[in-house]
């Protein structure tokens, strides 16, 4: 059982001493979020090692410091939560709805949204989110996930979340927003990813927004100029493309790994 206090080294803010707060892998606000309340069993559902779970536990550790937790909150958390996909709004797709989108050739399926003109306080806030979410994920081993790897980007991303460091420029992020009613809101995933031919690629779907990180610097230019971050813009890509790839993905896994259905299903707590 875990202690109700703990201290040591806060590894964002590398100050040793530090009380340490029972962090959330996934904000505390996503599964208040996901609960449907109408239900017998309210809870999201939420894929981990062991399989499909449906209860009320979320992944929690002691690791940051309550600096750092709040460093998280206000400078990407409490902005991507009030503009993520909730039960009947979605304030993101909201603006986009209300904005005119870039040219695109006529055989895309994707339409083009610069945020640089719409998005204000989120235009940081976005790629700071994102950021967090991939950097807890290399940079802690939290129970039931199986984590990723930034490797020497783990640490350019820590002093660019202190704010210390540019979003490092060994990396691209991309954001993608369905057209319509997000597929996979409902769904409780960890970043997950790996190995391209010349680089990573990170995936994170949160509450109807897909981030894409793109690491290593011999990710092709064409990806690179979508970059949130520093393409032309600040791109935001509209289009169910990425969802579709992302149960793509589960359909793999699950076709490699179908104990993962089978596995073990919670009940309310």
């Amino acid at each position: 059982m875990k202690a109700s206090t703990r201290t040591g080294a806060c590894p964002l803010c590398k100050r040793d001493g530090q009380v340490l707060q029972n962090s959330h892998y996934h904000p505390a606000a996503v599964y208040r979020v996901l609960r449907e309340e109408t239900k017998a069993n309210p809870n999201p559902l939420k894929l981990t090692k062991r399989g499909v779970l449906q209860d009320s536990l979320q992944v929690t550790d002691y690791l940051l410091c309550w600096d750092c937790e709040q460093r998280f909150n206000k400078n990407g958390e409490n902005w991507f939560l009030a503009h993520c996909w909730r039960r009947g709004e979605f304030r993101l797709a909201s603006i986009l709805d209300s904005a005119t989108p870039q040219p695109t050739g006529p055989a895309t399926q994707t339409l083009i949204y610069h945020a640089a003109r719409i998005l204000g306080p989120g235009l940081n806030a976005l790629p700071y989110f994102a950021a967090s979410m991939f950097w807890r994920a290399s940079a802690h081993r939290w129970q039931g996930t199986k984590g990723i790897a930034l490797g020497l980007y783990e640490e350019q991303f820590r002093r660019y979340l202190m704010g210390e460091a540019q979003f490092p420029s060994g990396c691209a992020l991309l954001v993608y927003v369905p057209p319509n009613e997000p597929l996979l809101a409902g769904l409780v995933l960890s970043p997950y990813g790996g190995r391209r031919e010349q680089y990573h690629l990170w995936k994170l779907p949160v509450l109807g927004v897909t981030f894409h990180l793109l690491v290593g610097t011999q990710t092709p230019p064409a990806l690179r100029a979508r970059c949130f971050v520093r393409g032309q813009g600040n791109p935001i890509h509209r289009t169910d493309l990425a969802e579709k790839c992302t149960m793509d993905d589960l359909k793999l896994m699950f076709g490699k790994y179908p104990r993962l259905l089978q596995g073990p299903k919670g009940h309310a707590s």
